[in-house]
């Protein structure tokens, strides 16, 4: 029986291969054309089960998180993030002879009892301060966005705000309701500085069009 791993990558290559052959044969041959159908439906069916399986399996789990979703999202991110503003970014730990490493490594190196990165705080120990070596609340490159739009973009804040609301693209007293709870003090939902850049794009894109 094949492993969880070799399964995935089984079903994928059966994928590849029926989507080829049904647009080989796509005018040729109804019947055809249904078993395609049918293939292709069995292997969706096939890939879906062992993706659930596997993201409550672990290790498994994790390394389909960080391959398929975290890494995707985090190199691209990165990548624009760098040339955007004229720098040179490294990501130390992609290395994949490191990576290769780490997904052999029992899962409880990894995680355990809600602690992530175990084998990098156990190596560390002594090397980094304790205080920020066990700390369980770091998140990644976090902006001050509240700061700033209750500071000193509050007067752009507002403008744009009534521009959106003029718009119509959001419903008014929901907007007037989450600025004023922000300003009061209120955690910053990330909503209104979505609202905001969506009416900047609007004025930036939209309105300058003859």
């Amino acid at each position: 029986m094949l492993d969880r791993k070799s399964s995935v990558q089984f079903t994928v290559v059966i994928a590849s291969a029926a989507v080829t052959l049904f647009a080989a044969y796509f005018t040729t041959s109804s019947t055809f054309l249904a078993v395609a159908l049918g293939v292709l439906a069995l292997v969706a069916w096939l890939v879906a089960r062992e993706t659930a399986a596997a993201s409550y399996a672990g290790l498994a789990g994790l390394q389909i998180g960080q391959s398929v979703i975290v890494l995707r999202v985090a190199l691209s991110d990165c990548d624009r993030n760098g040339t955007a503003f004229s720098r040179e970014s490294r990501l130390s730990f992609l290395d994949h002879r490191l990576v290769e490493f780490v997904f052999s490594l029992p899962s409880e190196h990894l995680v355990a009892g809600g602690i992530t990165k175990v084998v990098l705080r156990d190596a560390m120990k002594g090397v980094i301060p304790s205080t920020i070596l066990d700390r369980t609340d770091k998140v990644g490159f976090a902006t001050p966005e509240r700061d700033w739009m209750v500071g000193p973009l509050a007067t752009w804040m507002t403008d744009r705000l009534g521009a959106a609301k003029r718009r119509g693209i959001v419903a008014p007293a929901v907007v007037d309701r989450e600025w004023a709870r922000l300003r009061a003090g209120g955690a910053n939902s990330g909503n209104l500085w979505r609202i905001v850049n969506l009416e900047s794009w609007f004025q930036s894109f939209i309105d300058v069009r003859p």
